[in-house]
C-alpha cells in the first residue's frame, strides 16, 4: 500500500442537537471522536466508500465547546 497524506482544513457543519444535545458526556464523546485518531473520511453514495482516515490538526475555537 502507498499511503499519501493530503492537509485538509474543513469546515463541519452538523446537527448538535441531534448529534449530542446539550448532554455534557455526549459532547465529551463527540469531542474525543472528533479530535482522536479513529475518526473516518468516507463517500456514503452509492458504494459506501471508506477513503481514509482523517485526523483534526488544528481547531480554531469560537464561542462554542465543540465549533
Amino acid at each position: 500500500m502507498s499511503d499519501k497524506t493530503i492537509r485538509l482544513v474543513i469546515d463541519l457543519t452538523y446537527d448538535a442537537d441531534l448529534i449530542h444535545g446539550n448532554d455534557e458526556e455526549s459532547i465529551d464523546w463527540f469531542n474525543r471522536m472528533l479530535f482522536g485518531d479513529d475518526l473516518q473520511l468516507g463517500d456514503f453514495g452509492d458504494l459506501g466508500d471508506m477513503i481514509g482516515s482523517v485526523k483534526v490538526i488544528k481547531k480554531e475555537l469560537n464561542n462554542d465547546r465543540t465549533t
